[in-house]
């Protein structure tokens, strides 16, 4: 991840947007398209506005930087392969909100001195859900989570077709009066295990990431059968242990790739472990090793 240390972006000023040089950025939620590797950070000085790092899927080179509008915490992003959209958690008159950038709009976007933020085809707020802390694209839905750090976090889904369809529309101020009626409910809701950073799904599996702190993060997999009424800790299949710090995952088929929080400045100098690369893993290896260790445990 090459913006760690050093990101060339804008922030906004009273005379307008000017160049900015941030060297604390915060990475968060990572996304995998057919040509990309995505990456969404914030800056932890709260000066720039949050950025996507796109790289190139089959290389790794980092391309450009996406500038997005204000200082969004980012936390989650995911492709929609349906509509050929990226998905963005983000926040707005202290709600939860999602909005979405199409892949042409990406590719089109200056790689040099950009002289504003991109601009989002949709934008949706979410009435049912404090906060979009993560999101993943499953089967034509959004699956949005909130992070809680005392108690179970929730998932719920909303329909893309409805989130589409959502009555905010982009560039329209909302107001005190009309923000009630631009805001979406979800369709279901799932009770899940607490502090959630990521969620990712297989063809007949759901897996979450947790981490908070200083302590190891975990990846909890769950079967996706019979669609289950809570992803709480005594459901899991099983518990893979990872790194801490440990932010969104996110499968593109067999390949699990993951992002942390240790390799910004922010947390480098107290993580046991420094990762500051988008890291990707085999899932059946994983699985397979987590299982022995379990079966030895047992023994």
């Amino acid at each position: 991840m090459p913006d760690l240390d050093q990101a060339q972006m804008l922030k906004k000023t009273p005379a307008g947007y000017k160049a900015y040089t941030a060297e604390m950025m915060t990475p968060q939620g990572v996304a995998v398209t057919p040509d990309y590797v995505i990456v969404s950070a914030y800056d932890h000085q709260r000066q720039g506005n949050s950025i996507l790092s796109i790289m190139d899927k089959r290389t790794g080179r980092h391309l450009k930087n996406i500038i997005l509008k204000g200082r969004p915490h980012v936390g989650g992003i995911t492709y929609d392969p349906e509509h050929d959209l990226l998905w963005v958690c983000g926040r707005k008159k202290a709600r939860a909100q999602l909005f979405a950038i199409k892949l042409t709009t990406i590719g089109q976007y200056p790689a040099d001195q950009p002289q504003k933020p991109i601009q989002y085809q949709y934008s949706t707020l979410l009435k049912s859900i404090t906060r979009a802390s993560l999101v993943s694209y499953h089967d034509g839905a959004l699956w949005v989570g909130y992070f809680n750090i005392f108690g179970d976090s929730n998932v719920q889904s909303f329909q893309v077709s409805a989130v589409i369809k959502g009555r905010e529309k982009v560039g329209v101020k909302l107001t005190a009066r009309n923000i009630r009626s631009n805001e979406l409910k979800s369709e279901q809701r799932w009770q899940v295990v607490d502090k959630i950073q990521g969620l990712t799904f297989s063809d007949t599996r759901a897996y979450f990431s947790q981490s908070y702190g200083l302590d190891d993060s975990w990846i909890y997999v769950f079967a996706t059968t019979g669609r289950p009424q809570q992803f709480t800790p005594e459901k899991a299949l099983l518990k893979i242990r990872m790194p801490a710090h440990l932010e969104q995952i996110t499968l593109d088929g067999n390949p699990l790739y993951a992002v942390f929080e240790s390799g910004a400045k922010a947390y480098a100098l107290n993580a046991k472990t420094r990762i500051g690369r988008v890291v990707s893993f085999d899932i059946d290896t994983l699985v397979k090793e987590a299982k022995q260790n379990d079966d030895a445990k047992a023994q």
